[in-house]
């Protein structure tokens, strides 16, 4: 089976000659906290991995004559396509792998006019934000910011209350006992 490597930004395409394997590994992080025996609250969705052993040869796929630069042209395009958003179609009855980045590219020549490569991608989401001013009651700002002056009291301050140590011996060393404790346990 055949493929085709397409970058999002610029639309070019690199078709890829075979298609050996495509392996999926999708999985989930689980939370753990050691509280007694190992305990789990939730659990979160990880990126998809995929990995793609696939062959290149100086032969298009398409039936074009056989081009001596061609493994190496695809080489070059793969490794400066890294970091971009890529869609890859392979030619089976599978969905298209949508949304990846290429995050590795090992490589084993077998001969000259071929090479053999396995194509580690992963999913990835691309998060956009935006501003956007909500419709509300326009607020005025007082008028010592207005004039840029900070304000003279903050509005949570609360008064001071003095501290006091207790009065008699033997609160003092019930208070001292906690601190200890506090401190360096009960043990």
């Amino acid at each position: 089976m055949s493929a085709v490597v397409t970058r999002r930004d610029t639309g070019e395409a690199l078709a890829l000659d075979g298609v050996t394997s495509v392996r999926t590994d999708a999985g989930w992080l689980l939370t753990e906290y050691p509280v007694g025996d190992a305990i789990s609250d939730h659990s979160q969705r990880r990126p998809v991995r995929y990995a793609l052993d696939v062959i290149l040869t100086e032969t298009p796929p398409d039936g074009e004559e056989p081009d001596p630069q061609r493994v190496q042209d695809a080489i070059d395009w793969l490794t400066e396509s890294a970091g971009q958003l890529l869609d890859v179609e392979v030619a089976t009855d599978r969905e298209p792998i949508r949304s990846v980045m290429l995050e590795g590219l090992p490589r084993q020549y077998a001969t000259m006019r071929s090479v053999t490569l396995t194509l580690s991608l992963r999913e990835v989401q691309i998060v956009r934000t935006q501003s956007v001013t909500l419709p509300g009651i326009p607020r005025r700002p007082r008028p010592s910011a207005a004039a840029g002056r900070a304000q003279q009291t903050d509005d949570g301050e609360q008064a001071p209350t003095e501290a006091s140590l207790p009065d008699t011996v033997e609160a003092r060393r019930a208070l001292a006992l906690d601190v200890a404790i506090r401190l360096f346990g009960s043990n």
